[in-house]
């Protein structure tokens, strides 16, 4: 399974990523991430990707569609609810993946691409406050 998703704090929700295993397990990942905006309340995705294999480069460019879906979804009926997300990625392949990914579209909301859990979860409650804060310079951000 492409990504496990743990929301018993939401609204921080922990997605673990793993391989993608086909086009089914990306499209399983989608609607998982699609069935947060269903609560109607705000959240924040934190993603792990220390563990992710190889992935096609293939995805990347499915993940982009999704992302304008989403985009589009958001701007005409106001119902997509994601705040921000974390990742956390000490790959160089999944972060080109990552920096592919938002040069073709801008992310529907701020993202923080980050090398450790350590500085995730110091980077967290941080953002709480400052929407805008950066922690330091291992700290990549793509806005929206």
């Amino acid at each position: 399974m492409f990504g496990t998703f743990n929301d018993t704090n939401f609204p921080h929700i922990y997605v673990t990523l793993n391989t993608i295993e086909d086009d089914d397990d990306f499209t399983t990942f989608c609607e998982t991430w699609k069935s947060y905006d269903k609560r109607r309340q705000n959240y924040t995705f934190i993603f792990d990707a220390t563990n992710v294999g190889y992935i096609p480069v293939k995805y990347a460019y499915k993940m982009s569609e999704f992302i304008s879906e989403l985009k589009e979804k958001k701007n005409k009926e106001n119902n997509v609810f994601l705040e921000k997300s974390i990742i956390i990625s000490n790959k160089w392949y999944v972060n080109s993946l990552l920096y592919l990914i938002f040069s073709l579209v801008k992310p529907v909301a701020p993202v923080y691409l980050i090398n450790d859990i350590e500085k995730a979860n110091q980077l967290l409650p941080k953002l709480q406050f400052n929407h805008s804060y950066y922690y330091d310079d291992s700290v990549t951000f793509f806005s929206n």
